[in-house]
């Protein structure tokens, strides 16, 4: 019966792909693999948060109803803590240190030829930075450099979130670094998500 149902649904003309109507089967294509850029831009970046201060801009626990923290109930559940604490869930948010950071920040640069903007990754010591720089012909756009907040994942990818002018509201880059594969790629290829042309800070999206 499902079987006939799809036939029935193909042979009228549409499927429902993503829940938009389509008049055909949508066959994703292939995905285009970024290249590294060698050269650093001559502009001198903008440094987006100047007064950047991780106390203040980043997100903060706050106890309430009841909460408390997983060294609380390490001494009654010694076991469910030491799982817990050996599984990629206590990893998955961290603040960036050069134990937590698994992108190349030594220096990296990487440009993405979809959307044309280009990336330098650099730090020092714990305060790690991307800057991002607009297309080539936006003579009027200055780099922006921004200081990593925090990350989300490390298991298969890393997530970087950067402070904006929404307090501890964080805004999540346009690029992500793949663990394995040991290279930076666009958001947009590892999430899915509808068709956008939005390639720059997305916020508030956890």
């Amino acid at each position: 019966m499902l079987i006939a149902m799809v036939v029935a649904m193909i042979a009228g003309g549409w499927l429902l792909v993503g829940g938009s109507r389509s008049g055909a089967i949508r066959v994703p294509g292939p995905i285009d693999e970024p290249v590294l850029n060698s050269e650093t831009p001559k502009k001198e970046p903008v440094d987006a948060v100047p007064d950047y201060d991780p106390e203040k801009n980043r997100p903060k626990v706050i106890p309430q109803n009841g909460y408390v923290s997983s060294s609380e109930c390490r001494e009654c559940h010694e076991h469910n803590h030491q799982t817990w604490f050996d599984s990629y869930h206590r990893t998955m948010t961290q603040v960036p240190s050069k134990d937590t950071v698994i992108g190349d920040f030594n220096d990296a640069h990487f440009q993405n030829h979809v959307s044309g903007h280009s990336f330098r990754m650099a730090c020092d010591g714990d305060d790690f930075r991307i800057t991002m720089y607009p297309p080539e012909g936006e003579k009027d756009t200055h780099p922006i450099s921004w200081p990593i907040a925090l990350m989300t994942g490390s298991h298969n990818m890393q997530a970087y979130w950067v402070a904006g002018k929404m307090g501890r509201t964080l805004s999540l880059l346009p690029v992500m670094y793949l663990r394995e594969e040991k290279k930076w790629v666009p958001r947009t290829s590892v999430f899915l998500q509808p068709p956008t042309k939005h390639h720059g800070l997305e916020s508030a999206r956890w």
